[in-house]
């Protein structure tokens, strides 16, 4: 059975057909009445040239260089750039012999989660990340939940990334010996699994989000996080009094986390953003893993966390109390099905807050009581008592 395989050529996507003996096919745009396309034979790949209009005496092919061809260092004249294009179709199909899946379908799935990573964190463009701030107003207002993402993020990108230093990017797919075909296939699925999750969550939250803000309910509801935590306050830190913002803390870590995405996915950028990111594309899983928890487990995250959450409970006590008072001055009479809704809306609302009540709670047990040290001399059971006793 033949299959079609996404490829990367001069920067257009166009499709291989694999045939059933193992050989590939892809037809090159044409030029006229010339008609081009790169195939392989045992001993290797070729590019074919052909003229519908002279086809009897008209046929050149171009084969493959030896496994040492560099195409960064290549110096072939005239056949230059047929060589480097015939190396960058035949990586990419011998990469999807390796992987089982195309490489342009890796970065594709790349570019879907950087993106959506940066929309969680509330940054709708890159430049943002660099010259501006989060946007909470149009965001899921749930950065846990983003965290908890961001705590699973795919290490795709020492597999396949795009190779920067041509003049035309090309695609580079490095295998290593150790990961086989059906181990990469199994962690490709699950983060296009896990990326369909979360962009249906987040599509699913933004309506729900804008069901709250109909003229009729609350259309500033959950709006207004900047100017709710843009002020100065004083607080004890190890003994001392120091000044802090809470906006400024939500911008920073926000940042953090947004430019770690970006520095995940730096070959996906131009060269001016490369140069505001550390780069990381290189990192395997466990790396790329602990460079988010060098963010997300400090206890300095729970007054970013904490500050959101206490935002979002008192917007829910405020849609609450709206509709009460809608509900009693007879707001919703006229269609009782309308009522209804909105009453279920608050109320849903408001179970959220309670789990954030909740979460605010466990963030100050773990970081406080369990694990605690010696000298405090409580058993966890004592410890579960002061929790519950608070």
């Amino acid at each position: 059975m033949k299959e079609k395989v996404k490829v990367s050529y001069k920067g257009t996507i166009l499709e291989a057909i694999r045939n059933e003996d193992g050989t590939y096919r892809l037809d090159l745009p044409s030029e006229g009445s010339v008609k081009s396309f790169i195939s392989n034979l045992e001993d290797g790949w070729r590019i074919y040239e052909y003229d519908e209009e002279y086809i009897a005496d008209s046929y050149s092919w171009i084969k493959k260089l030896e496994t040492d061809y560099n195409p960064n260092l290549s110096d072939l004249g005239d056949l230059d750039e047929d060589a480097r294009d015939l190396y960058d179709v035949s990586q990419q199909l011998e990469g999807y012999e390796k992987l089982g899946i195309s490489p342009v379908d890796v970065i594709e799935l790349r570019t879907d989660i950087m993106r959506l990573s940066l929309e969680m964190l509330g940054y709708k463009d890159i430049q943002d990340v660099f010259h501006g701030e989060p946007n909470p107003d149009s965001s899921i207002i749930d950065l846990e939940h983003a965290i908890k993402y961001l705590e699973r993020y795919p290490a795709l990108a020492q597999y396949v990334s795009k190779d920067k230093g041509r003049k035309l990017e090309s695609i580079k797919v490095d295998v290593p010996s150790d990961i086989s075909r059906d181990d990469f296939k199994k962690m490709f699925e699950e983060a296009q699994s896990d990326y369909n999750d979360e962009n249906a969550y987040l599509a699913y939250r933004k309506y729900e989000i804008d069901r709250r803000r109909d003229k009729l309910i609350l259309p500033d509801f959950c709006k207004g996080l900047k100017k709710k935590l843009d002020f100065d306050r004083t607080v004890r830190k190890n003994g001392n009094l120091v000044t802090q913002n809470d906006w400024n803390d939500y911008v920073e870590t926000t940042r953090k986390l947004a430019k770690l995405v970006l520095g995940f996915n730096a070959d996906l950028l131009s060269a001016q953003e490369r140069t505001n990111v550390v780069q990381g594309t290189s990192l395997n899983q466990v790396e790329l893993l602990h460079q988010v928890s060098l963010i997300t487990e400090p206890k300095e995250i729970d007054i970013v966390l904490d500050a959101e959450s206490r935002f979002f409970i008192d917007e829910a006590r405020r849609l609450y109390e709206k509709v009460q008072t809608d509900s009693n001055a007879d707001q919703y009479t006229q269609n009782s099905s309308v009522g209804a809704l909105v009453k279920e809306l608050a109320a849903e609302t408001l179970r959220e807050a309670i789990k954030r009540t909740q979460s605010i709670k466990n963030r100050d047990y773990y970081r406080n009581i369990y694990p605690f040290d010696s000298s405090r001399k409580k058993t966890l059971k004592r410890a579960e008592d002061d929790y519950g006793s608070r």
